[in-house]
């Protein structure tokens, strides 16, 4: 004969789920609302964005790089100003080209 001790010690699932039936259901329910909203979650894996770039490259063949700098590149970066939603420039001169 087994000892009370024993005998309470051992949880009978569906008995406890039938007397607890109203948190079971509430359970349930929160369960598939919750693998419902997990399907309907969005599938982007990167959020979209614009990134927006310009590249100005010129040549003349035979200009030293301060000639370049100072009558290519400076104009070229004098004029970009101007552009709207400008964040910045970055340029380099060298003999026979300008890449901004």
């Amino acid at each position: 004969m087994p000892s009370v001790g024993a005998h309470m010690s051992r949880i009978n699932l569906s008995t406890w789920s039938l007397m607890q039936h109203q948190l079971v259901r509430y359970i349930l329910v929160v369960v598939l609302l919750g693998v419902w909203s997990y399907v309907k979650l969005g599938q982007a894996e990167d959020p979209s964005f614009t990134w927006r770039g310009m590249v100005v490259h010129a040549y003349w063949p035979g200009a030293t790089a301060r000639e370049v700098e100072q009558l290519v590149s400076k104009v070229i970066e004098k004029k970009l100003q101007e552009t709207p939603y400008l964040d910045f420039i970055d340029g380099e001169s060298r003999p026979g080209e300008a890449l901004l």
